[in-house]
């Protein structure tokens, strides 16, 4: 692996873990530049001697008032496209064979134009802003001539800021599901797939990806249990299932379960589809 993809897998990384975008990073920096512009050692270590009024005459272009209406008025006819009647025949999706769905959406156009849009005034102009910082353009020449450009730099503080405070205090840790009581009634987010007296297996139904668990009843027929074991892998909670003997011996030390030596049984349990059956006597 190159030394270049190690260093931006690691950026990549340490932007994940502090739930940070690079780009409001960037942002975040631009501001402490502006607002320190008249130091003489920042300006030495980041500035550049570059002939920057092309750049900035184009800048002003693309980030004026006409340019923002004329992206404004672009809206109406999108918005009836995505909203008329009239043109629901154009449009269609279809199931495909890789389990997906393709084809074109009539109420994704509006969606994608707004997002387009933030991505222009937001991205795309932190990066203007920047490239013209490091070229040595002064916040005088920045905002004298373009109020719009001053708009955009309320408009992204406001956006920016109160995301990066949120961040500091924003935590992502794996669920601990073990000994958790849950309710196994009929329209509870739990699929009962089995049950042999004070045991079950449930699967979760609101997770992106399948979890199953090994549940302890409060007692046989009882809606209320205690998880014992938790898996992503079906066979490994049937294998703990059928061995409950051994797991819930409190005197036998436990080792972890394994899918080793799955029984046959294990792949014939449907996961979609619940095994149990309530006895109504």
């Amino acid at each position: 692996m190159k030394l270049s993809d190690v260093f931006f897998k690691l950026i990549e990384k340490f932007f994940n873990k502090i739930n940070m975008s690079f780009i409001d990073i960037i942002f975040l920096l631009d501001l402490i530049i502006l607002f320190l512009e008249k130091n003489n050692v920042i300006r030495a270590l980041i500035f550049f001697n570059i002939k920057a009024s092309p750049i900035l005459r184009i800048y002003n272009f693309l980030f004026s008032c006409r340019v923002f209406v004329f992206a404004l008025l672009l809206i109406l006819p999108i918005a009836c496209i995505s909203f008329s009647s009239k043109f629901k025949r154009f449009f269609g999706v279809q199931n495909c064979t890789d389990g997906k769905v393709r084809g074109y959406c009539q109420e994704q156009g509006i969606k994608s134009y707004l997002k387009i849009l933030y991505h222009y005034y937001h991205h795309l102009w932190i990066i203007g802003l920047t490239f013209l910082i490091f070229c040595g353009i002064t916040p005088f020449l920045l905002f004298k001539n373009n109020f719009f450009n001053v708009i955009l730099l309320i408009f992204n503080s406001l956006a920016t800021i109160p995301l990066l405070l949120y961040s500091l205090f924003y935590v992502e840790t794996q669920t601990n599901y073990f000994n958790r009581l849950i309710y196994l009634y009929p329209n509870s987010n739990y699929l009962i797939l089995n049950q042999k007296k004070d045991l079950s297996i449930v699967k979760e139904n609101n997770l992106d990806l399948p979890l199953y668990f090994l549940v302890k009843l409060q007692k046989e027929g009882s809606k209320k249990g205690k998880i014992i074991d938790i898996s992503h892998n079906l066979s490994d909670i049937v294998y703990a299932f059928e061995h409950s003997a051994y797991l819930l011996d409190e005197n036998t030390p436990k080792e972890p379960v394994t899918s080793n030596n799955v029984p046959i049984s294990a792949l014939n349990v449907d996961q979609n589809q619940s095994m149990y059956k309530p006895n109504n006597d």
